[in-house]
């Protein structure tokens, strides 16, 4: 495996595995993503978020993930921290378990509290990568009901080279449809270091979402295969 960063640290993990304490040569991989989603309904909805995230190699295959977030709309900002664990081997594929917390704060509602635990498959094939996903979502507020909801999603994405990636997803959120295809692209004129995204997502319910985002990687120059297939983020 290539090192991006390292450090020599030692860690504790207490929150979401038992006491597990690993001191050596730690490499790490980091990026910062900033994204802004329009989604056009009954109502428009403009939403912009900036994530903070470090994917962690521990020993062999196995590893754990870290992500923070923050989201602004005309409505309502929220924060959110997710951890995860994974194993992951770059030659065949992955599977990982996650979980979410977030908290939004609306400007004419109550606080909302949200969860998601989710699990995640990946096969990798040539130049294709096949990914599987389920979640389960749940919220609370004061004085609010809100009712639990599952996602399923399969995707296939294809390198048009090591640098450009075509994604296409298909989702199932209890009742509807999502639908999905996006494009990436990780310039190595510039450096190999910023990686431009752009998806449209359709739902039948008439939700049509359009993301546009922007991603630095911190420490060495890769390609985006490389990142797709070492990095849970």
């Amino acid at each position: 495996m290539n090192k991006i960063n390292v450090i020599r640290i030692k860690i504790l993990f207490t929150t979401f595995f038992p006491i597990l304490v690993y001191s050596s040569e730690l490499t790490y991989y980091s990026n910062i993503k900033l994204s802004h989603t329009r989604t056009d309904s009954e109502y428009s909805s403009n939403r912009t978020s900036i994530y903070s995230d470090v994917s962690i190699p521990i020993k062999n295959y196995f590893g754990t993930s870290f992500l923070g977030s923050v989201t602004t709309s005309e409505m309502s900002k929220s924060v959110g921290l997710r951890a995860g664990a994974y194993l992951n081997n770059s030659k065949i594929g992955a599977i990982s378990v996650r979980y979410l917390f977030s908290r939004s704060f609306n400007d004419s509602s109550p606080n909302i509290d949200n969860n998601e635990i989710s699990l995640y498959g990946a096969y990798y094939y040539k130049i294709f990568n096949f990914t599987v996903s389920r979640s389960k979502y749940s919220a609370s507020g004061d004085g609010i009901n809100i009712p639990d909801y599952n996602s399923a999603i399969v995707g296939m994405s294809v390198f048009l080279n090591e640098d450009v990636l075509i994604s296409i997803n298909h989702g199932l959120l209890d009742a509807d449809e999502l639908i999905g295809v996006g494009v990436g692209y990780l310039p190595k004129f510039i450096g190999h270091k910023t990686l431009f995204k752009t998806a449209l997502y359709k739902q039948p319910s008439g939700n049509n979402t359009i993301q546009l985002g922007v991603s630095y990687y911190f420490g060495k120059q890769q390609s985006l295969l490389y990142h797709k297939r070492n990095e849970f983020n």
